[in-house]
Parts: C-alpha cells; structure tokens; sequence
C-alpha cells in the first residue's frame, strides 16, 4: 500500500512538472512570436521608408510616394493588433494566471484578424485605384466626344508624346 501512494505522489509530481514545462515552452513560443512579428514589421517598415526616400532622391519630391506610406500603415495596423495580444497572452501563462489560458484563444483569432485586415486592405486599395482609373479615362474620353473609347486625340498631347517613334521633336 505505501509503494502505490508513493508511486501515485511520484506520477502527480512528475505530472505537475510536466504542466509546468509545457506553460514555460507556451509562454517562450508566444513571446517569440510577439518579437518576430514587431522585428519583422520594423524591418519592413525600415525597408519602406527607405525605399521612399530613395525614390524621393531620385525623381524628386513632386513624386507620388504615399503608397508606401499606406503599406506601413497596414502593417502598423496589423502589428497594433496582433502584438498586445500575444504580450496578454504571455504574461498570463508566465504567471500561470487563469486568463492566460483563457486569452489563448483570442490570441489566435486576433492573428487571423490581424492577416484578414492586411487582405482586406490591399483589396480595398486595389478597388480604390481601379474606380480612380476608371474615372480618369471616363474624364478624358469625356472631354472630346468624337472619339471613340481607345483612341487618342494626338492635339491634346505634349509634343514629346506626338513624336512617331522614328523621329525626334526638338
């Protein structure tokens, strides 16, 4: 009788440890996880300001740029949301707090909101670009009746643009 209590005490003992190990490797996996997505978004928003100020020097400041400025921006907004979160979640499980496991959860499905944002994002942008497009042509076409979609009214170009391509305009 007294080997089997000091075999159950043992696998409780070693049962307890085992859960231990598990929510200090839970907490280490969701904190790596918090650091990976700020370093990665840092380093793309580096490489995007970068790039800006690149193109900036390059073409010069009446430059349209703002689209990088809108890409960290859903990368900020995806950040925002997905990195307090995951920090929640690994103060929770360090402690071996009851929220920590209960946060778990939301954790994951504010990763997946925080990838459906991005998407969401893009498409929104895309559509916007189209309709501005579409907006544009409508614009020009309207402006001299006589043509027909796809044709263009040589007159209302720069003179560069008329050139035919085997000459040149000075």
């Amino acid at each position: 009788m007294c080997a089997g209590a000091l075999l159950t005490k043992r696998a409780i003992t070693s049962t307890e440890k085992s859960a231990a190990a598990a929510a200090v490797l839970h907490t280490i996996g969701v904190l790596s996880n918090a650091i990976l997505n700020v370093h990665a978004t840092g380093l793309i928003t580096i490489r995007l300001i970068n790039y800006r100020r690149l193109i900036i020097t390059c073409v010069g400041r009446n430059t349209d740029v703002s689209y990088s400025n809108d890409m960290v921006g859903i990368l900020l907004e995806s950040a925002a949301i997905n990195v307090p979160v995951t920090i929640a979640v690994a103060v929770g499980l360090g402690l071996r707090a009851r929220f920590g496991s209960i946060i778990v959860p939301v954790a994951v499905a504010s990763q997946a909101f925080a990838s459906i944002l991005i998407i969401h994002r893009v498409a929104i942008g895309r559509a916007f670009d189209q309709r501005q497009e579409e907006e544009l042509s409508q614009l020009l076409w309207s402006r001299d009746t006589s043509l027909e979609p796809g044709e263009v009214n040589l007159d209302s170009l720069p003179s560069r643009a008329r050139a035919t391509p085997g000459t040149r305009d000075l």
